[in-house]
C-alpha cells in the first residue's frame, strides 16, 4: 500500500550551535527584545503544565533535558547517545542508537506534540519551542518572529520499494525497507498520512502525473533494491507528478547483509538527502 505524507514546512528555527539569544539583523528591527532565561523558564513551566503534557511524562522530561541543556549551553551539540542515557535511562555499556530507536521515535512525537499544542491550548505563546527537522537541538523564539519568512509545501507520496531480483530475502528486504521508510518519512517530516488512492481520487478528472497547479506540489518517491553475491544496490528517484521528470536520483551500494540495521540506515539516508534537497530548492507552493 503506498501511503501520502503531507507537510507545512517553515523554513526556520536555530542552527545547532548557534547562538540562543542573539537575533539576526532582519529579526531584529522587527522584535523589541530578546528572549530572557526567566521568560523560557515560564513558557516551559506553562507548556509542562498543560493538557497536552500534563500526563505526558517522557515528553515532558526530553523536552525539559533539551531547553534546560541549551539555555546552560547554547553551543554543545546534542548527541542521541547522551539523550539516551540521560533522559530514557539507557544503559551507557550497552546502549547503541542504531540499534535502539528510540531518541528518534520520541523527538518525532515530541515536534508533532508541540505542533498541536500551538495551534490549540498554546496559540497565544509568546516564546515558542520547537525541534527543527534534523537536529535534537532545540529552537526558541517568539512567536511571528519569522512571520514574513517564506513557507514550503509540498506533498510527497512513497511508493512501496520493489525487488529486482527473484530471490525470496531480498523480497522480504525490500517489504520491510518500505515499512522503514514510510515510517521514518513520517518521523522526519511529521504530517499526516492517507492512503494514495485517496489522494488520487481527490483530484477528478485528472491523472496524478498530469495534474493541474494546486496549493502544492506533489511528488513521488520510488525505490529498488537488488543483491548479488554480498553486494546490495539500492536506487531511489523522486518525481515530479506535475509533469513526470525525475528531480533527485540516488544510489547506495553496501556490502552487507539484508538485515534490519540496513533498513534502518537506508531509510534513514533517504530521509536526509530528501530535507537536503527540499531545504536547498527552497519549494514554495504554487
Amino acid at each position: 500500500m503506498e501511503a501520502i505524507i503531507s507537510e507545512h514546512i517553515t523554513k526556520s528555527g536555530l542552527a545547532p550551535g548557534a547562538p540562543l539569544f542573539n537575533l539576526d539583523d532582519t529579526v531584529r528591527d522587527v522584535m523589541e527584545r530578546p528572549i530572557e532565561g526567566a521568560e523560557i523558564e515560564a513558557a516551559l513551566g506553562r507548556l509542562l503544565a498543560s493538557a497536552h503534557f500534563a500526563k505526558a511524562h517522557r515528553m515532558r522530561r526530553l523536552l525539559r533535558f533539551l531547553v534546560e541543556r541549551r539555555m546552560a549551553c547554547p553551543a554543545q551539540s546534542f548527541k542521541e547517545v547522551i539523550i539516551g542515557i540521560e533522559v530514557f535511562d539507557r544503559d551507557p555499556a550497552r546502549y547503541d542508537p542504531a540499534d535502539d530507536p528510540i531518541v528518534r521515535v520520541q523527538v518525532g512525537r515530541l515536534r508533532n506534540r508541540l505542533r498541536t499544542y500551538y495551534a490549540l491550548e498554546g496559540s497565544h505563546a509568546d516564546v515558542m519551542f520547537s525541534v527543527p527537522l534534523g537536529s535534537y537541538a532545540p529552537a526558541i523564539e517568539r512567536a511571528g518572529s519569522h512571520a514574513g519568512t517564506a513557507k514550503t509545501c509540498y506533498t510527497l507520496a512513497i511508493g512501496p520499494v520493489q525487488s529486482i531480483t527473484t530471490d525470496a530475502s531480498a523480497r522480504y528486504f525490500s517489504l520491510g525497507l518500505s515499512e522503514e521508510l514510510s515510517d521514518r518519512m513520517y518521523q522526519q517530516f511529521g504530517s499526516s498520512v492517507v492512503q494514495h488512492d485517496m489522494f488520487v481520487q481527490s483530484m477528478p478528472g485528472t491523472h496524478a502525473a498530469h495534474a493541474p497547479p494546486r496549493p502544492h506540489l506533489h511528488y513521488r518517491i520510488e525505490g529498488s533494491v537488488r543483491f548479488e553475491n554480498d553486494r546490495m544496490r539500492a536506487s531511489f528517484r523522486l518525481l515530479d507528478l506535475c509533469n513526470g521528470s525525475i528531480t533527485w536520483s540516488r544510489q547506495f551500494d553496501r556490502h552487507a547483509s539484508a538485515t534490519l540495521l540496513l533498513q534502518e540506515q537506508l531509510a534513514t539516508a533517504v530521509c536526509c538527502e530528501l530535507q537536503d534537497y527540499f531545504s536547498a530548492r527552497q519549494v514554495r507552493a504554487v
